[in-house]
């Protein structure tokens, strides 16, 4: 099994933070997804529960943050097609 330094942890973490899919981290940094959901469980532990709901609600709004993008670049696809249309 692979050892990993505090330092790496902590950037892992800190990408989940800022918003990324546990799951994007693990593949981008060709790591088990098991791996980085045991480091991502562990920091949730350790912080305090309203800085934990902030760091929810941070993600949530990210999330649909996203969506919302993936649906204005449908649109604007969508858009651009049927105005090529006779």
């Amino acid at each position: 099994m692979k050892q990993f330094s505090q330092e790496f942890k902590n950037s892992v973490i800190e990408r989940i933070r800022n918003g990324e899919t546990q799951m994007g981290v693990a593949k981008s940094l060709e790591i088990s997804c098991k791996t980085v959901n045991s480091w991502w469980r562990k920091a949730k532990e350790e912080l305090p529960q309203e800085q934990l709901s902030a760091e929810q609600e941070i993600a949530r709004l990210k999330k649909l943050l996203r969506e919302r993008e993936a649906e204005i670049d449908f649109l604007k696809k969508a858009t651009a097609y049927f105005a090529k249309m006779p």
